[in-house]
Parts: C-alpha cells; sequence; structure tokens
C-alpha cells in the first residue's frame, strides 16, 4: 500500500497537515524554513504527536518521510508533500506542477529525496556549510535601509571633492568651461542625423538652462542637500532620483575630467536606489520593509557584471599591436604598483615583494573575479563567502594605491547581499520585534514593480550584451558590432539610453601599462632658472613619498597621467592640455588653485616648458641611500618650449 492509497478518517479540517520527524535536527531546521514560507496557511506537527490521530497510517510511513495530510483525507508523503506544501508559498508552485506534470522530474524528486532521508547527518552537514545554522529565508530588511544611507554618504564624498575642484575645471574661468561647450555641442546636435530627438535626450543635463557659475554652485548645492537627506532616511526614493538627475547632469558637463568607469558606476547605483527603498517622508527601520526583489537582484547584477567584466576583460584584452598580455604571461604585478595613476607609500613596498607573493596575489584576483561572482546567486554561506573575498580584495587595492570612492562604491555594492539572517541575534531579534504599521507611500505598489519590471526589461539584455562583449578578444573582429548592425532595433535603445549612463560596461585594469611617462611643467622668467609646477597628488619631486587621499579624487592629477601616456604615444598634447598651460601662461588663479602652489605668485612666467620623463620606483639600495622614491629618465624628444607673450 502507497501513502496515495490512504484515506484517513478525520483529516484536518481548513488546511493541511504537515507530519515529520521531531527528532531528527535536520527534519527541524527544515520544518522551521517552511513555516516562514507558507506562514499560517498549513499546519506543522510532529509525527510522534499527530500519529496517534492517524490509525489508518502505518508507522513505518512516519520513519522514512514527511506526510502531508489534506482536508479530504487524502496522505501525500515525500517530495510530492513538500512540494504540495509550498505551493502554498510565494511563487513556488511551479514545483507541484512541475511534479504533476513531468513523470521525469517526479522520479529524480523521490530518489533524490530517498538518499538525503537515509543520509540525513551529510544532508544536514551539506546544508549548514551551503545555508548556515539558519534556515529561515532571507530577508533583506537591514541591508536594504542601510545601503540607501551608505550611498548617500559616499555620493556626499564625491560631491565634495568634485565641487572643490569644479571653478577651476569646469568654471567660467576653468579649463573646461562649461558654456562655451554646450554652445558648440548645442550647434553639432541641430546639425546632426538625430534632430528628432531633444538635446535633453541626447545629452542630458540640467546645464542646457544655464551654465553660470551661480547654475554650477546651484547643483552641487542641490546634489549635497540629496545625499543629506538620502544619509537620513528624508524621502529617500526622490532623494536617490535627485542625486542621478545631479551627478549625471555633473558628469555630462565635466567633459575629460569625469570619463572614468567608477562615475559612471556611481551613476548606475543612484539609479537603482531610487527604486530600492521606498517613497515615503521618512524611513524608519522599525517601518521597514523588505525591498523590492526585483531591483535588489539588479543590484546583485550590476556588481556581477562590474567584477566578472573587470576579470575577462584583463585576459581578453591585448596592448598595441596585440602581441603582449601581462595578464595571461602572470607578469601585470610587475608593473603595477609603480604604473598606476596616484600610488601611495605602501605600493613603493609592495611593488619590492617577492615574486612569489605577486603570483599569488594575481592568482587570487582572477579567482575573486572570474569565479567568485557566481555564488552572488548561491546558497547564504556561499554567498557570503563571495562577498568577503569581494570586500578583501577592495581593500588590498586600496591600501596600495589611490582610486577616489571606487573601492568605496564597489564594498557599499556588496551591502545588499547581507540577508538579515546573518545579523547578530540582538539585532534580529529587534527587527523581528517591530511590526510592519507602514506609512504611506507616495508611490502604489503595483506602480513600483512595473517600474521595477521595466528597469529589468532594459537593463539584463543589456547588460548581458555588454557581458559578451567583454569576453571578446581584441585581436579579433568584434562579433557584437557585427550582431548589433544586424539588429538595428537593440541599436536603435543602445543609442536611446546611452546617454543616461545608466546601464554601463565595465573594465578596470584592462590592460596594464608597462612604462610610466610623467610629464613636468616647469616656469621661468628668463629661459636660465627653471621652477616646477607642484601637483597635490601625482609623481614630481623624486625624494617626495607618495600619499593617500582616498576618497578624493583630484581629477587634474589623474587626467595627467592619461596625458602623459597620450603625448608619448602621439607627440602631440590634447586640446584640454594645451588650454591648460595657456591658463598657466596667464596666471589664472582659478586654475593655479589645482596646484599644490604657485611658483610666480608675483606675476606668470614668460617661458613654459613642457617636459616628458619615465618614471619608476628606486631600488632598495638607492633609497637607502638617496631616499628617493622614483628615479627618472629624461625623454629629451618630447621637450616643449613656450613663450608665453608676458
Amino acid at each position: 500500500m502507497t501513502a496515495h492509497q490512504i484515506q484517513v478518517a478525520n483529516p484536518p479540517r481548513e488546511k493541511p497537515l504537515l507530519l515529520f520527524d521531531g527528532e531528527c535536527a535536520f527534519c527541524r531546521r527544515w520544518v522551521e524554513r517552511w513555516k516562514a514560507l507558507t506562514s499560517d496557511r498549513v499546519d506543522y506537527r510532529t509525527s510522534q504527536a499527530g500519529s496517534g490521530d492517524f490509525p489508518e497510517i502505518p508507522s513505518e510511513y512516519f520513519q522514512t518521510a514527511v506526510l502531508l495530510i489534506t482536508p479530504q483525507g487524502d496522505v501525500i508523503s515525500g517530495a510530492e508533500a513538500v512540494f504540495t506544501c509550498l505551493r502554498e508559498a510565494h511563487l513556488r508552485g511551479w514545483m507541484v506542477r512541475a511534479y504533476h506534470g513531468s513523470p521525469l522530474f517526479a522520479r529524480t524528486s523521490e530518489a533524490v529525496y530517498r538518499q538525503v532521508s537515509r543520509r540525513r547527518r551529510l544532508a544536514s552537514f551539506l546544508t549548514r556549510i551551503l545555508l548556515g545554522r539558519c534556515l529561515l529565508p532571507s530577508t533583506y530588511r537591514w541591508s536594504s535601509w542601510i545601503f540607501p544611507r551608505l550611498l548617500g554618504l559616499l555620493s556626499l564624498c564625491a560631491v565634495i571633492s568634485y565641487w572643490t575642484q569644479a571653478a577651476g575645471l569646469i568654471g567660467s574661468e576653468g579649463i573646461l568651461p562649461i558654456s562655451p561647450y554646450l554652445e558648440k555641442l548645442g550647434t553639432a546636435l541641430s546639425e546632426s542625423s538625430d534632430q528628432d530627438r531633444s538635446k535633453w535626450l541626447l545629452f542630458p543635463t540640467v546645464f542646457w538652462w544655464s551654465s553660470t557659475d551661480l547654475a554650477i554652485t546651484l547643483v552641487f548645492a542641490v546634489t549635497a542637500v540629496a545625499s543629506v537627506a538620502l544619509i537620513l532616511g528624508i524621502l529617500p526614493g526622490p532623494a536617490a532620483f535627485t542625486l542621478w538627475a545631479g551627478y549625471l547632469s555633473l558628469l555630462h558637463a565635466g567633459q575629460t575630467f569625469l570619463t572614468f568607469q567608477w562615475d559612471i558606476l556611481l551613476v548606475e547605483t543612484l539609479l537603482l536606489a531610487t527604486f530600492l527603498g521606498p517613497w515615503k517622508i521618512l524611513d524608519r527601520l522599525s517601518r521597514h520593509r523588505d525591498p523590492s526583489a526585483i531591483i535588489r537582484l539588479l543590484i546583485w547584477f550590476l556588481l556581477f557584471r562590474l567584477m566578472f567584466e573587470s576579470g575577462i576583460v584583463k585576459l581578453q584584452s591585448y596592448e598595441g599591436t596585440g602581441a603582449v598580455n601581462t595578464w595571461r604571461d602572470f607578469t601585470a604585478l610587475d608593473y603595477h604598483y609603480w604604473t598606476q595613476p596616484l600610488p601611495a607609500w605602501t605600493s613603493w613596498y609592495l611593488h619590492h615583494f617577492p615574486k612569489g607573493v605577486h603570483l599569488l596575489s594575481l592568482g587570487a584576483t582572477y579567482a575573486v573575479e572570474l569565479a567568485l561572482p557566481f555564488l552572488f546567486f548561491a546558497p547564504r554561506r556561499l554567498r557570503n563567502f563571495a562577498l568577503l573575498s569581494q570586500v578583501l580584495l577592495q581593500l588590498a587595492i586600496m591600501v596600495t594605491g589611490n582610486y577616489g570612492y571606487f573601492n568605496l562604491l564597489t564594498i557599499l555594492l556588496c551591502v545588499p547581499l547581507i540577508d538579515d539572517q546573518n545579523l547578530p541575534a540582538r539585532l534580529r531579534e529587534k527587527l523581528a520585534a517591530h511590526t510592519f504599521s507602514l506609512s504611506r507611500t507616495f508611490v502604489p505598489p503595483f506602480l513600483r514593480t512595473a517600474v521595477a519590471l521595466s528597469l529589468a526589461v532594459v537593463i539584463l539584455p543589456i547588460g548581458l550584451f555588454q557581458l559578451n562583449q567583454a569576453c571578446e578578444d581584441t585581436r579579433q573582429p568584434s562579433a557584437s558590432a557585427d550582431w548589433i548592425e544586424r539588429h538595428s532595433g537593440f541599436a536603435s535603445t543602445l543609442r536611446s539610453i546611452r546617454p543616461f549612463l545608466s546601464v554601463n560596461g565595465y573594465g578596470l585594469f584592462r590592460v596594464m601599462t608597462r612604462t610610466r611617462p610623467e610629464i613636468i611643467i616647469s616656469g621661468s622668467a628668463d629661459g636660465l632658472k627653471w621652477i616646477d609646477y607642484r601637483f597635490s597628488y601625482k609623481p614630481g619631486d623624486p625624494g617626495r613619498p607618495p600619499g593617500f587621499l582616498i576618497p578624493h579624487m583630484p581629477r587634474l592629477d589623474w587626467q595627467m597621467w592619461f596625458e602623459g601616456l597620450r603625448f608619448e604615444r602621439s607627440g602631440r598634447l590634447s586640446p584640454w592640455f594645451a588650454r591648460f598651460l595657456t591658463e598657466l601662461a596667464e596666471g589664472n588663479p582659478t586654475v593655479v588653485a589645482l596646484l599644490e602652489q604657485n611658483p610666480f605668485p608675483e606675476a606668470p612666467p614668460k617661458l613654459l616648458r613642457v617636459q616628458l620623463f619615465h618614471y619608476s620606483f628606486t631600488t632598495p639600495a638607492m633609497k637607502s641611500e638617496s631616499g628617493h622614491w622614483w628615479q627618472r629618465e629624461l625623454l629629451e624628444s618630447y621637450t616643449r618650449q613656450f613663450r608665453t607673450g608676458k
């Protein structure tokens, strides 16, 4: 006789009853999970306490499988009983439908169930490895509550860092003023083939309204206030949206100085954060519910793309003609510490570590970036391991170089991976004690779900397309480009959303540079005595130790690293750098303020000189003798001298 052939005379009246072995710790832990999933729609009782109510069921049945008794008196056992029970849980009815619709699925499920039932000790051990001791379904109240606040704090740092440099970079007296830039851009857009699209869609920035210095200050002020509001949980949804729109506008206005991946990463994160939290006046933890699962998964997907793409491009990108890939030949860290844009003093020491340490570091980097991101979507314990590994990698990068707020933002993107079940017991109890006496939200739940689904429909296919692009070998013709040409609809969608910088491709440290060309600018009043312009952070004086400046991002110093590489390759100075030299020649105090000091406070120099040096770290013996951190070699053919006309 099978369980299906048994009918009980005294079935439960209103809802199914699941009977399980109360002496089995493995069974008890899983039943606690099922209770949380099915809420009060299923009753649970140990077979030791409930078997006497159902004399029709042979005693050996209780020892081999869980039994589900329906209000109709039917008895269901094994995997089918579990799936039927979980039909009462949200979005889990597919399992029982698959069981009844596919004989193969049914037979496989029962076979797996029997093996688990016979080896409960092993199954319990594996469960602890994968899910931990707490098997309750994951909830994300705390992480979704703290994430926007930390994002607001990081955004405030980014905004203030940019604000302190904005006058010299994009102000009316800066290197690249916004007003003439937008005038030329507006003319170009009006003459382009996209005349049917508004300039606001082609180049979204609030500075189309006004690009005066006052307008720049107002935009910075509004984004700073929005950051503070997000930190305090005041209007979190609107605050994140304001930050997104404001920083997007500032990013476009930044031109050459804001073309980096961490800037677009912040914009993309802010857009998702707009819909992660509730749209209400004050978001208190006591009234905070689980976030939208769709938006949470999109943030996980963003972190996955960031890390996996950053790993795969290292193996697929080749320098110059395609002959060199230092990541593949395991020599990347021979160059990284001294060729990175803004090293720290720790970089000198790391560079001189034994070769074996560099090889281990490379192997760990490949594992963290290429393999572990897949564990973001794995059970709790594996997800925690991936999370910890990502954080350790970012901390290692932070203590060996300066990348502004990028590493902090990457660590912040790991926060939504943390479920409430990982929190200390006291905090979990505090969360559980709060009832959901929810305050009103401005956006109805159905509308938030619709927006989340719309974002997913756009982000997922484009994100997958960008993942595919990152996997392409740069030595070969791009298959993605050919595919885009054949699918004009998708290409049109890409063109439409690209200006909003909210679904991006990533790939950090794609190619490891093997030289460090540094531009040194000098001025002279007579052509005999030359005085260097000293930058605040980039290498210059060989005896000055590199410093730490996280989370500040010195835009001019950072861009000088790229300009050195460009100057060495082409022998020509870029337009922005020529404009920078013009402002130095005129003694523009707004631009000169971007430097550490003005060597010509009384009057601008009559001559300017640009020299290109190859910099590298000194050896321990050289540093011990001279105290210098850097050694340098002049590339004489690149020297340029200009008369200022003063």
